[in-house]
């Protein structure tokens, strides 16, 4: 049995005034544990709509999508997704972003400040005493923003 697939998966898009987009007609698809995959295409080819679906942020207009045998039908804690744009939560401070994951799947937030720490120090995002003082994460701060990069590690860790 595959860990991830997707069998006959179309999602049209339905336009206001006017026919459905289609955007997947027919995807099928099978990754095996442990496999990486990557998906190509031009620009508008449907990519970010797969991977949606998987991610269980959007439903297909037809087909099945398992993951270990289990359908997909919203977001869960089994997954983890990068977006293309940051898609921080502008509210949080920076470490609250960053162990969102940890808190969806019950683990106490600071639980594993450590590990986390590591890796911010690691990506040099951070320095570590302004990480943990409260009022010093800077997303949370009105009129101070993270930088580009800041924002790109902090949505690469927060899935870790």
């Amino acid at each position: 049995m595959a860990y991830l697939e997707g069998w006959g998966i179309r999602k049209a898009f339905e336009v206001e005034g006017g026919a459905p987009t289609l955007a997947l007609e027919e995807v099928t698809f099978s990754v095996g544990e442990g496999e990486f995959v990557a998906i190509l295409g031009p620009s508008g080819c449907g990519k970010s709509t797969v991977l949606n679906i998987v991610a269980g942020f959007i439903r297909p207009t037809a087909g099945r999508i398992l993951l270990e045998g289990r359908e997909v039908a919203a977001p869960g804690s089994d997954r983890g997704v990068v977006f293309q744009e940051h898609a921080l939560f502008p509210w949080m401070r920076v470490l609250e972003n960053v162990t969102f994951g940890l808190r969806l799947k019950g683990v106490a937030p600071f639980a594993a400040p450590g590990a986390i720490l590591v890796l911010y120090c690691l990506a040099g995002a951070v320095q570590a005493p302004s990480l943990l003082r409260p009022g010093d994460c800077l997303c949370a701060q009105e009129g101070v923003e993270l930088s580009g990069d800041a924002r790109l590690i902090e949505a690469v860790i927060r899935p870790v």
